[in-house]
């Protein structure tokens, strides 16, 4: 089926399966859309130099990386300018479930995949997850470069670089059963959205930095993060 609809608001949300929630979205049909401001500030600068050495100029040699953010701005509002982004989509995932569906899948006589009235059934509860992804790797998958070569469907590793005095975007949406708690180690953070929404002050500011928060992120709830340099050890 195709679904069409008019994006006409920016922001960081998610997509997942309506019809079989439990067991889909356990095997993996979720997934994020970032929609773009129709226009940015004119404030905003022109981003991250595109002749920074070491990692910066590794990604543009090997996943084809120009300018290392989607826009100038998260949203149409000047305080939402960055240099540099990441999402972070975090899920988790019950191997039981997932045997339990190959083996109905793969037995003969039971399901075949793809036939008319053929569909799985399997008991998605107790729900035991037994791994913990970010952008569908598990540690120390994660670490991994960006785009490597033994997770084609996976191109995004759960390690966010920055320099000093860069401005980091985060997407972060959580698509699992479970709270995922966040912690930015020590980094100045302001957080610019939840929801998919800027989140404004009554007077038109943005909340304040903070040092550290610990964000509790339940499915469809993606929260868009601004980080601040220099990074703290």
């Amino acid at each position: 089926m195709t679904y069409t609809f008019t994006a006409s608001t920016p922001g960081t949300r998610a997509y997942y399966s309506g019809t079989q929630g439990d067991l889909q979205v356990e095997m993996g049909l979720y997934g994020a859309i970032i929609v773009l401001p129709a226009s940015v500030p004119a404030t905003c600068t022109a981003g991250l130099p595109l002749t920074n050495a070491g990692n910066n100029r590794t990604a543009q040699m090997n996943a084809g990386e120009k300018d290392f953010r989607l826009a100038a701005a998260a949203y149409d509002h000047p305080a939402t300018c960055y240099d540099r982004e990441y999402l972070f989509q975090f899920s988790e995932m019950d191997p039981n479930i997932h045997r339990q569906a190959e083996e109905q899948v793969t037995a003969a006589g039971k399901c075949v995949a793809g036939a008319p009235g053929s569909s799985l059934n399997v008991p998605t509860e107790p729900y035991h997850p037994a791994y913990f992804m970010i952008n569908g790797r598990s540690m120390p998958d994660d670490m991994d470069p960006n785009y490597a070569a033994q997770y084609p469907h996976q191109p995004y590793n759960g390690d966010p670089h920055m320099h000093p005095g860069e401005i980091t975007l985060l997407r972060i949406i959580g698509q699992g059963r479970w709270q995922h708690p966040f912690h930015e180690h020590g980094n100045h953070v302001r957080i610019l959205a939840r929801d998919g929404n800027l989140l404004l002050t009554p007077d038109g500011r943005h909340l304040p930095d903070r040092f550290s928060s610990r964000l509790r992120l339940l499915q469809v709830w993606p929260w868009t993060v601004s980080f601040t340099g220099p990074p703290r050890a």
